[in-house]
């Protein structure tokens, strides 16, 4: 049975995918990086029933993606340590119109700095799945690859580049880690 660490779960796409981990058989332990672990336990109700129903553990840690071990206290650090699979979906997505472009930086790019810090040695990882954007392409009347993006000729704005630096520190860290990208 796998333990899983998650990220991102207060969006769309990382609450769809906290749903489904919560069906998964072979899934034991769920933890989820939260920045108020009060407040996620209070809006997330409905999975930690679910999470019961099936007989999984379902913990909520606060911490912050953009610190360094991802801002979680050391006993927290030991249990994600375990962790077999995990699922990064945390993420700034504005485009511009709100919040700062160094936020954007922090959260996309150094956020997964510090994911990568936490699990490069680990020896029980076994899957890193990362939530990136079709945005990565920047402007482009060409067809986008599933491959590596080279770096685009045109970006608009933080949002896209700072999720092909993010792409791109997965790319170089990518022969040590098993890493799948997911573009939405």
């Amino acid at each position: 049975m796998a333990n899983v660490f998650m990220t991102g779960a207060t969006g769309f796409l990382g609450k769809k995918c906290l749903n489904e981990l919560l069906n998964e058989k072979d899934i034991s332990s769920i933890f989820v990086l939260t920045r108020n672990k009060t407040g996620a336990e209070e809006n997330f109700s409905i999975a930690l029933e679910k999470a019961k129903q099936t007989e999984k553990s379902l913990e909520f840690l606060e911490g912050d993606i953009t610190k360094l071990n991802m801002g979680l206290s050391p006993p927290d650090a030991k249990k994600v340590e375990k962790s077999e699979e995990v699922h990064h979906f945390a993420g700034n997505i504005s485009l511009g119109n709100r919040g700062s472009d160094e936020d954007t930086y922090s959260v996309n790019t150094n956020g997964v700095e510090n994911l990568i810090g936490f699990f490069q040695n680990s020896s029980r990882l076994e899957k890193l799945f990362y939530c990136s954007s079709a945005f990565v392409s920047g402007i482009s009347c060409e067809r986008v690859s599933e491959d590596w993006i080279n770096f685009p000729e045109f970006q608009r704005n933080a949002y896209e580049r700072s999720k092909w630096m993010a792409e791109e520190i997965l790319r170089e860290t990518s022969k040590n880690l098993p890493i799948y990208v997911l573009r939405s």
